[in-house]
């Protein structure tokens, strides 16, 4: 069947022209783009250039030896999935490749369907990758267990990748009950819900994480996904600031984050250096400009709304993302936490931190696609594997007439 999302790209390496024409037929006829490559260096130019997700490797090559390639394929990109293709004696020369990097080997002959399963066990193993490579800690949750944890998320909360596996999430987030993650995740309603959460690192350190929290998909099982930031510092220079007025001043023009007042008519009354680099527009420009000039116009009514809402004491949420448009046009996506300045208890602006998140944003799209591409192809397989089935019950039975009718002629 057909794949109606965008083609995985497969590369086949194999100086055996026969076996690559009729696995890139099968594989086409599956839905995937395939390219071809006949010696070891062909095949390292084309993942260097054609960008493959999955790799078909086999170790006899004319010009190198399959470990060989490999290294030099992990060195251009070390998100591509590679599968081993070995010939009849050669378990042994696979099994050093899979520990130098290889997700899974086939000994030809083999048969298409089973090279089916290794590619979408491939293609996890490229997502667990993706995973891991993220600069954030990540969490999958099934009810109040820990599904997987990657090891960002575990060093820094002092922890094995393997030691999270089944864990009570409780266990980290002791102050959170039960059911906090997927209540939150649904407060997000189809989109990733932002808050503060204290988790205790296995030493007993307690740490103050920036999560986002969803409902997606892991491995093809839908769960609560969460992406961490420790912004333990950061809450403790929250308190700094609000202790000592010269301190804050020099915090403002040294912070990594955009740092802002915006006074009750709306222009900025405080901006900091990063402001300024972020936006595109110089610190006298901004003193006559409005913040609605930043704003998207489709994230615009979200953010007025809560901006005169605050202004007017009411209880909204501080943290929220948004796009601002740049002094240039370009369009980025911040996450923004917002909170009232008050003076003799009333509001007098708006003290605001924002950080550009737009790379973030891309990589959590590509993630979450992937994701549903791999939810996506693990139904098909199933499906797939029942109409075998239900063929052979039925090829079954007509030999079975065929028997008896044979019989009853002879008999006759």
């Amino acid at each position: 069947m057909n794949r109606e999302t965008e083609k995985e790209k497969i590369l086949i390496v194999d100086d055996d022209e026969n076996f690559t024409t009729v696995t890139a037929a099968f594989l086409e006829n599956e839905g995937y783009e395939t390219m071809k490559a006949n010696t070891g260096s062909k095949a390292v130019e084309k993942v260097s250039s054609e960008k493959p997700r999955i790799v078909l490797l086999d170790l006899m090559l004319p010009d190198a030896e399959g470990i060989d390639v490999l290294k030099k394929i992990r060195q251009v990109d070390r998100n591509v999935a590679v599968i081993t293709i070995t010939g009849y004696g050669d378990e042994h020369r696979a099994v050093n490749v899979m520990k130098a990097g290889s997700c899974d080997y086939l000994r030809k002959p083999f048969r298409f369907q089973d090279l089916v399963q290794s590619i979408e066990k491939a293609s996890i193993w490229r997502e667990m990758q993706m995973i891991e490579d993220i600069s954030e800690g990540y969490l999958a949750i099934d009810g109040a267990k820990v599904v997987y944890g990657n090891r960002f998320f575990g060093d820094l909360l002092g922890y094995a990748r393997e030691a999270m596996i089944d864990m009570e999430v409780s266990k980290l987030f002791p102050k959170e009950g039960p059911d906090t993650f997927r209540r939150r995740a649904k407060e997000g309603d189809g989109t990733w819900h932002t808050c503060e959460m204290e988790a205790v690192h296995r030493d007993g350190t307690r740490y103050i994480l920036e999560a986002r929290i969803g409902n997606d998909t892991f491995q093809g099982k839908k769960v609560v996904t969460a992406f961490f930031k420790d912004i333990t510092a950061t809450k403790h220079l929250e308190t700094a600031l609000e202790e000592t007025q010269s301190l804050y001043e020099n915090l403002i023009l040294n912070a990594n984050d955009a740092i802002t007042v915006i006074n009750p008519q709306g222009t900025f009354s405080l901006v900091n250096p990063r402001f300024c680099e972020i936006s595109g527009y110089s610190e006298e420009e901004t003193k006559s400009l409005h913040f609605s000039k930043l704003v998207h116009p489709e994230d615009l009514p979200l953010v007025t709304d809560r901006h005169r809402r605050r202004l007017a004491g009411e209880d909204v949420p501080s943290n929220y993302q948004f796009r601002i448009i740049r002094k240039t046009g370009e369009v980025i996506f911040v996450d923004f936490n917002a909170n009232a300045v008050k003076k003799e208890g009333k509001i007098i602006g708006i003290q605001a931190i924002a950080r550009d998140i737009t790379e973030r944003k891309q990589a959590e799209k590509e993630l979450r696609e992937r994701m549903e591409e791999l939810e996506k192809w693990h139904k098909l397989t199933v499906d797939r594997e029942l109409r075998m089935v239900e063929l052979k019950q039925k090829i079954e039975a007509l030999e079975s007439q065929i028997t008896r009718l044979k019989t009853l002629k002879k008999i006759k």
